[in-house]
């Protein structure tokens, strides 16, 4: 199996004018993940977070494109995507734009990378909730492994 389609971004994962943003990130896919949860906000649980949005930030999850996102986060906080933005101040989405963003972060190092979309069962017992994570092609195992980008320290908690 060729993984070089996988390796490639393409449309919502191209980082277009603003693909310098991703350049010198950390390769470790775990510290990638903590990078897009101090650049994101979900929009369904801003409140843990204690966060109101405002009006415009609740028009945020309808940026869709990978160099739009980071066109936002850039205009809005000029600093690296590696320092992590207060709450408040983060781009607003849902899961599809923590998954999508990491995926363009792999996939500009060169590590395979693809979205998947699914049902969770960790959110809410009893409950399947509509879900997109983040799959990679471990090398070292010869198999493709999910990450949740979306899930921090305080949602695990």
């Amino acid at each position: 199996m060729s993984l070089d389609r996988f390796r490639t971004p393409i449309g919502m994962s191209h980082a277009g004018q603003q693909g310098n943003l991703l350049d010198g990130l950390p390769g470790d896919v775990g510290r990638l993940a903590k990078i897009v949860q101090g650049t994101l906000l979900h929009q369904h649980i801003a409140s843990t977070y204690g966060v109101t949005l405002s009006a415009a930030q609740q028009l945020e999850p309808h940026i869709r494109s990978v160099e739009s996102m980071l066109e936002r986060i850039a205009a809005h906080d000029a600093r690296p995507l590696t320092a992590t933005r207060p709450a408040a101040e983060r781009l607003v989405g849902v899961c599809r734009h923590y998954t999508l963003l990491h995926v363009a972060m792999l996939r500009r190092r060169g590590v395979p990378a693809r979205a998947r979309c699914g049902f969770g069962a960790y959110f809410e017992k009893g409950r399947f909730v509509d879900h997109w994570v983040t799959e990679f092609w471990n090398e070292a195992e010869r198999r493709w492994q999910l990450v949740d980008a979306q899930i921090d320290a305080r949602q695990r908690a």
